[in-house]
């Protein structure tokens, strides 16, 4: 037997969806759906604006207006990459909403069309609705998605740079603490004859050096008494070369040094900065071919990237140092 929701839902339901939504909508018209609509009238037809765009795109692009500042700005702020009209949040929205290639030509050929003439005794077609009407507005605009994309790359370029900056800066300061500390030298010179003194009598405990990964295996050689071989060592350090610990673990020290390091995962770095250097190149010969076209407006901007460009250059010239 059906249960009680399975009965209900088989009935189904008729409503005028368009009247529900002018009377409880808190924003836009959007069409939601749910139940079996009516066919709205002819006289409400009439007065509707179009659409273009499928539901949930027409939904997306009216959220992203409703956060835009005065639409004909944002057109124009769009042209001139301004910074005073457009926050970083907005253009990160802008990049989100580009059209794509199919929806561009669709947008191109639906402005071109623009709305036919009225027959005699029509009234005149509804314009497009705001969505449809904004995107038809910013793909006249020349090169619109190189220059929504390079400006979102602009506002992020600071904060991806001082993550080099300062991935780099770490690794060398650890590095040449390793290679330069007395301190550090002293502890390595007392694991490597306690080493060798462990394996007298074989080859091993004749070695000239050893391989810092050894260094974690210390630990997992115990001592009679519950300790380990790094107990052993530190207890040494401590009788021969008194406070020399406590300088290496010290605020600024060698340990900081090397732990500051440790957060940074090297081959990702260095794998992130080389593909930001090929999207820089990549956006400063775009804007160089669109400069030389005639957009005066980018000229500036495309000084600005190739600035990036060496920034970037230089960067990647430390790494491989």
């Amino acid at each position: 037997e059906a249960s009680v929701w399975q009965r209900v839902h088989s009935l189904g339901a008729r409503f005028d969806r368009d009247e529900l939504e002018a009377l409880f909508a808190k924003g836009p018209q959007l069409g939601c759906g749910g139940g079996e609509a009516r066919e709205p009238s002819a006289e409400r037809r009439r007065g509707q604006p179009r659409r273009l765009l499928e539901e949930q795109r027409h939904r997306q692009v009216w959220c992203m207006l409703a956060k835009l500042p005065d639409r004909e700005a944002a057109l124009q702020a769009i042209v001139e990459l301004d910074d005073a009209v457009l926050m970083p949040d907005m253009v990160d929205l802008l990049v989100a909403n580009v059209p794509a290639p199919q929806e561009e030509a669709a947008l191109r050929v639906a402005a071109a069309a623009g709305s036919p003439a009225p027959a005699s005794g029509e009234e005149a077609s509804a314009a497009w609705d705001a969505p449809e009407a904004f995107l038809m507005r910013l793909v006249e605009i020349p090169v619109y998605a190189l220059r929504v994309k390079a400006w979102a790359f602009f506002n992020a370029f600071e904060a991806s740079a001082m993550r080099f900056h300062i991935g780099e800066a770490d690794c060398r300061t650890a590095g040449e603490q390793l290679r330069t500390s007395g301190r550090i030298e002293r502890l390595l010179a007392v694991i490597l004859h306690v080493g060798n003194y462990l394996n007298g009598g074989t080859p091993r405990g004749r070695a000239d050096g050893f391989e810092l990964g050894s260094l974690a295996k210390l630990g997992e050689i115990k001592t009679k008494e519950r300790g380990t071989l790094v107990d052993f060592i530190v207890g040494q350090m401590a009788k021969d070369s008194p406070g020399v610990l406590e300088e290496v673990f010290a605020p600024g020290g060698e340990f900081d040094c090397v732990r500051s390091a440790r957060k940074h995962r090297m081959r990702e770095l260095r794998e992130d900065l080389s593909g930001l250097l090929s999207q820089a190149q990549d956006f400063a010969l775009r804007l160089e071919r669109c400069v030389g076209d005639g957009d005066g407006r980018l000229e500036r901007h495309h000084l600005r990237m190739q600035a990036h460009v060496a920034r970037l250059k230089e960067l990647d010239g430390r790494f491989e140092a």
